[in-house]
């Protein structure tokens, strides 16, 4: 018994500190893993215009122009009725037409008229003029041409709403595309990226993927009317103007998307079309096998970042055998994910932009390729945003239990607009990034106010990295501001900086506070932006806003596998199965033990025909009253075990003598 103890002594001794202590579950420190630069060589900038959401109105000022709450506001005609009594029973009312005087630079509350368009582009030219010197002066600075990127809604809202709106939709986009060739011609080698927005096609959010497949298919009709897929009229307007290259036109022809390699650079941008993915596009695909990837867009996209990686390993291997010619290292190529449409909800309403399926099958494939992947470009939302995903999104399907493992994604900027819709100063971004790792190093914002008596021209509303106190426009710089935004001290006030700017003006869109002509984020906004910004679903905002609701609170969610169990039930099953080795070695050791003394008093208990139970009884009694004490094995402590066997036995025969009697 003792030995048996001093083993399960030593072995709790040795186990348990390692179950107690040592982690069960190791879990990487979370962040996004960096893309090291190809080689030791400094970054080489390169600048990137970025436009979105121009909605050019070619009918502004006219009875056909869209408004967004005001009838007529963007018409240039005001009408109201005015009612006169003629008797006491009997009134005349009356139409008055008032003409407007709307500035030609547009109007808050319409879409952008084509003189607002125009100071735009010859903006983003004087300031492409200006960096290109500055640049042509550093002699070792090798050119990389200018690359201009359109992230969608170049054309007006609710187009299909004016007569003939197929014939006006065709005419928008030929407008708008030879009016932007107009000021950077194919001469100039600019490069110009366009992606397709909701409002690009007509009706808003339409595109028939049946029909679009049956033409993929050649599974033509003879009737021309049905031929037509939404894809048709923007092909016509791209090709020849910003579409050049075969396999460009070609995939975007038949799907929408496309991949486009910058030149001079290890960028690769993937062109996704986000209206399939949309919450609100129609109409439904009948195939329900292709709802799965509508128009094979993630197999494709999936494909192209397989093919970027591959690339890398080859480049890798080659870098290993010329180990002498320091240059290899600067061909391992990045992505850049383009699109209109964001994989997560707006600002406004936390709306979710896209479907359930779609987001968790998009935020799977980025994070398998982050590492190749520098950043992420969305339009849509019309103000100055970013996302920082850092957990699998939250859907329908997968709230309460989801088999993706927690994995920071690249960062995801979001981008303001031209058109002056819904109240923002109309507003572009120059970037600088860098030709080698594709990170963003920095962007400028400009911006215009259009208001009536205002006579300013395009400014510079401020640079990233100043504005911000950060060094880039990466994952890290990202997360450091957002946690300045989320803390209560704010000292350098990360969050008012970042609500005055994102509508490239001051707003009231947020709940705010007014303190000697002060504007400031109360608690409520403030709960808001920090939950909007690391959400990609409905549910994931809800469980960060509303944290007993669903999920922990605002913290970043680590579920486990199903298949997986915590750390605490690991830690709760060790501890039992400890305690049942120790109770089952009583059992044990308790039955030998009763089984000893059953062989020690066997033969006086035959003498007198009694139990052994009664004589282990009796003996126990006697160790009670302090007769002959035992220590752990039985044995007196003072005589060897011989003699003590011998005296209890004597001393247990003349006592059942006295207990015979009595029965």
């Amino acid at each position: 018994m003792r030995r048996f103890s001093r083993l399960l002594s030593l072995l709790l001794t040795r186990t348990c500190p390692l179950l107690l202590f040592q982690p069960l579950v190791t879990f990487h420190v979370h962040g996004l893993t960096p893309i090291e630069p190809s080689s030791t060589q400094a970054p080489k900038p390169a600048t990137l215009v970025w436009i979105s959401d121009i909605h050019y109105d070619m009918y502004y000022g006219t009875a056909n122009a869209y408004s967004y709450d005001k009838p007529n506001r963007c018409s240039g005609i005001e009408t109201r009725n005015t009612t006169t009594s003629i008797t006491n029973t009997t009134a005349e009312t009356t139409t008055i037409t008032t003409h407007i005087n709307l500035s030609s630079r547009g109007t808050y509350g319409c879409d952008a008229p084509r003189r607002l368009i125009e100071m735009t582009l010859l903006a983003v030219q004087d300031v492409l003029r200006s960096r290109n010197k500055h640049l042509g002066e550093d002699e070792e600075n090798e050119q990389v041409q200018d690359t201009i990127l359109l992230t969608g809604d170049l054309i007006r809202h609710d187009i299909d709403q004016v007569p003939n709106s197929k014939a006006a939709m065709a005419l928008s986009l030929d407008q708008l595309t030879r009016l932007v060739r107009s000021y950077f011609p194919i001469e100039s080698d600019a490069d110009i990226i366009p992606a397709i927005g909701n409002n690009d096609v007509s009706p808003d959010y339409y595109l028939d993927l049946d029909k679009i497949v049956e033409k993929q298919n050649w599974e033509e009709s003879q009737d021309d009317e049905s031929e037509e897929t939404g894809l048709d009229v923007l092909y016509n307007a791209f090709s020849n103007k910003f579409l050049f290259e075969t396999v460009e036109l070609a995939s975007f022809e038949s799907a929408g998307y496309y991949a486009r390699k910058l030149p001079n650079t290890n960028v690769v941008v993937l062109v996704l079309n986000t209206v399939i993915y949309s919450s609100f596009h129609w109409p439904e695909q009948s195939n329900e096998e292709r709802k799965n990837d509508p128009l094979q867009q993630f197999v494709w996209m999936e494909a192209q970042l397989q093919k970027i990686l591959n690339q890398n390993k080859k480049e890798q291997a080659d870098e290993e055998n010329i180990s002498d010619i320091p240059q290899a290292t600067t061909k391992k190529q990045v992505c850049w994910i383009v699109g209109h449409i964001p994989p997560t909800i707006g600002s406004y309403r936390q709306t979710q932009l896209w479907k359930d399926e779609y987001v968790q099958k998009y935020y799977d494939i980025i994070t398998k390729y982050k590492d190749i992947i520098a950043t992420q470009l969305y339009g849509h939302i019309h103000s100055d945003e970013f996302r920082l995903i850092s957990s699998p999104p939250l859907t329908s399907s997968s709230s309460s239990n989801t088999s993706s493992s927690s994995s920071s994604l690249p960062p995801m900027l979001l981008h303001g607009s031209i058109t002056p819709l819904y109240g923002s100063n109309p507003n572009f971004r120059i970037m600088t990034y860098d030709t080698i790792s594709g990170t963003i190093l920095d962007y400028d914002v400009y911006s215009i106010d259009i208001s009536a008596n205002s006579t300013s021209s395009w400014t510079k509303l401020y640079s990233f990295t100043e504005y911000y106190g950060v060094d880039d426009v990466s994952y890290d710089s990202l997360e450091l501001i957002h946690k300045k935004m989320k803390t209560k001290k704010d000292e350098d006030k990360t969050l008012n900086k970042f609500v005055d700017v994102h509508y490239s003006k001051p707003t009231k869109q947020w709940v705010m506070e007014e303190t000697e002509n002060q504007t400031f984020c109360n608690d409520e906004c403030q709960s808001k932006w920090t939950c909007v910004i690391q959400s990609m679903t409905h549910l994931d905002y809800e469980s960060c806003i509303s944290p007993s609701s669903i999920t922990p609170s605002d913290t970043i969610k680590k579920e486990p596998p199903p298949s997986s169990p915590s750390k605490l039930v690991q830690l709760l099953t060790a501890i039992a199965i400890i305690f049942f080795v120790v109770f089952a070695a009583k059992i044990i050791c308790g039955v030998w033990e009763r089984q000893a003394r059953r062989r020690q008093y066997g033969d006086v208990a035959k003498e007198f025909n009694l139990d052994t139970n009664d004589l282990t009884l009796y003996e126990r009694r006697n160790s009670e009253e302090g007769v002959g004490g035992r220590d752990d094995d039985g044995f007196d402590n003072e005589d060897d075990s011989h003699n003590h066997q011998n005296n209890q036995l004597q001393q247990s025969s003349i006592m059942l003598s006295d207990d015979a009697e009595l029965l």
